[in-house]
């Protein structure tokens, strides 16, 4: 065994401490690298990260506002269908033309462009949709048109399209066109009797000094625009023979004066009843008075008040019913408008100017304007097609047609006159013990009608609202572009 003494050893302790410190501070030099690149890494990791989670915010807010440009968009089409839908349904029924009616939807829709900014900010920033329609394609009554939408908030932009197609077509009520009898805004008679079984009149309103007091409508169905206040006289209403209706858009009174009405009547507002004998059903979408003592054969129905004095009949209190609705009604709107001169020509017309002379015999003509205040003796069955006004002062009756759209016809001859008057403004029947036959349309005239017949819809307001003859509709759905 080998000794080791102290020197040595004490050399040796020294000798490894030496080492052992080197190696330490060369491990510490190590650890401090590995520190440093950890500390590097992490760096590099963290702003990677942040840099991903920036993007993706960025790339989400751009997608959050891309998706809102697609809505907006496609809110704005919708919009603009809306909004050419209601255009449709209010005034289609005004015009009289296809080609007047779509010229309107050109001139208000596809024009400009159209804004819609009611949206709520989006992040400090206004959405808009700007919308534009164009006309595409016609075919026969039917029109397409496009509309394009692009939704926008900010720098972000999309568009949708869709296509919409609108119809119009003429309606016709060819019942009311061809049981007309007379077509009037006014309408004055002092004659004694208006004879039409089964045949249609309609007026605006009317009062008893349009009326002889003791004149007779005996027609069967009266449909009067407008208020009738009838307080005074006995002139009667509607046919004894062939009861219809009698329609008021407006105040009906039958106050003074004791006067049959036969027929059922339907008002469009108040109803006062005194003296006046009822024979059918009433249906008042308003109030009822009652005055001393009229007849009521069957029942007035109402929705308003009941009005009537203290201690009032009974019998007749038990017959006005008070109800919640009456059936709606449409006052027929027809218009007339005169054919080419051509037509006239070849349908054997003879075409003058102002006319002032004696009505020949079998006179079938168009005229400007026609005056005859002398009497005459109308001869054969006369026809008298104006441009202007028709106006016949004298004369023994006569058997025909007197027919201005867009005049007045006065009447005042003497005996009986057979057959149809037209006049879109007024029919002045003067002269007192006058009776008038009144025939329809299609019974004088058949098929060869000398003029145009269309209904322009109708409407108990009078204002050509009513049954619509124009519609709108989808014809793609609303897609990107």
């Amino acid at each position: 065994m080998k000794i080791i003494n102290f020197r040595q050893l004490l050399i040796y302790d020294r000798g490894r401490s030496i080492i052992l410190k080197k190696i330490s501070k060369e491990q510490k030099g190590f650890a401090f690298i590995i520190t440093i690149l950890c500390l590097a890494l992490m760096s590099i990791l963290g702003f990677a990260i942040i840099g991903v989670t920036t993007s993706n915010f960025k790339m989400a807010k751009v997608d959050s506002r891309s998706q809102s440009s697609y809505y907006i968009a496609e809110a704005g089409a919708n919009y603009m269908v809306d909004k050419i839908n209601t255009e449709v349904e209010k005034n289609g029924s005004k015009y009289k033309t296809n080609s007047e009616f779509f010229q309107n939807i050109e001139n208000n829709f596809t024009k400009n462009i159209d804004t819609l900014d009611s949206f709520e900010e989006n992040n400090g920033q206004q959405p808009k949709a700007f919308i534009t329609v164009s006309h595409v394609s016609t075919d026969e009554d039917t029109r397409d048109y496009r509309i394009e939408s692009i939704g926008e908030i900010g720098n972000s932009k999309r568009k949708v399209s869709t296509t919409i197609s609108i119809g119009w077509t003429k309606q016709e009520n060819n019942e009311i066109i061809d049981s007309l009898l007379f077509y009037s805004k006014k309408f004055i008679f002092k004659g004694s009797s208006v004879n039409a079984v089964s045949g249609s009149i309609v007026m605006d309103g009317l009062e008893e000094h349009n009326l002889n007091g003791g004149s007779a409508l005996n027609i069967t169905n009266m449909y009067f625009n407008g208020p009738v206040k009838m307080d005074g006289g006995s002139a009667s209403f509607g046919s004894k023979d062939k009861p219809g209706n009698i329609y008021v858009n407006g105040d009906l009174d039958f106050w003074n004066g004791t006067r049959d009405v036969y027929g059922d009547i339907r008002v469009k507002g108040k109803f006062r009843l005194k003296d006046a004998k009822i024979h059918g059903d009433v249906y008042v979408d308003g109030d009822l008075e009652l005055g001393w003592t009229p007849q009521i054969d069957k029942n007035i129905y109402y929705t308003g008040k009941l009005i009537a004095p203290a201690n009032y009949n009974n019998s007749l209190l038990n017959k006005c019913i008070k109800v919640d609705g009456v059936d709606s009604f449409e006052i027929p709107m027809v218009d007339f408008s005169l054919k080419e001169d051509s037509w006239y020509s070849s349908n054997g017309y003879v075409i003058k100017g102002n006319e002032t002379g004696v009505i020949p015999h079998n006179a079938k003509m168009l005229v400007n304007n026609y005056k005859n205040t002398n009497w005459q003796n109308v001869t054969g069955q006369v026809v008298i097609v104006s441009k202007g006004d028709i106006i016949l002062r004298g004369g023994n009756g006569f058997t025909g047609a007197l027919i201005a759209p867009n005049g007045r016809v006065e009447y005042s001859g003497d005996g009986t006159f057979n057959g149809v008057i037209i006049s879109k403004n007024e029919i002045n029947l003067p002269k007192g013990g006058n009776h008038f036959n009144f025939k329809s349309l299609k019974e004088v005239f058949g098929d060869d009608i000398p003029v145009i017949t269309s209904s322009i819809g109708g409407g108990s307001d009078g204002n050509n609202s009513g049954t619509n003859n124009a519609k709108v509709t989808i014809k793609t759905n609303i897609k990107e572009e």
